[in-house]
């Protein structure tokens, strides 16, 4: 079940890093936030795939495990710093 408060445990389940989701999209702002959500109306069984995968139950194993949705975070974070969308960033 998907948490219904700001903090809680099941955060980490999807991905995050923390208990508060809130901390992690501190780094890749709002962009990070629609990228994901964007993700899960376009094709949500996918993503719940990718997450699944991503805790280290599917083919990886528990070895390759990664936090999902902070890895979605940064990676909107960097795109956003390669096309220059930040302008309080250099670009660089």
């Amino acid at each position: 079940t998907v948490p219904a408060g700001r903090r809680d445990k099941r955060w980490k389940l999807l991905g995050f890093q923390d208990e508060d989701p809130r901390t992690d999209f501190r780094g890749g702002g709002l962009l990070s936030l629609k990228c994901l959500i964007w993700m899960m109306r376009m094709d949500g069984p996918r993503v719940a795939s990718l997450i699944h995968e991503s805790t280290g139950q599917g083919q990886l194993g528990p070895e390759q495990w990664y936090p999902f949705a902070a890895a979605v975070i940064n990676v909107c974070f960097e795109m956003s710093n390669w096309l220059m969308l930040d302008q309080r960033r250099d670009g660089g």
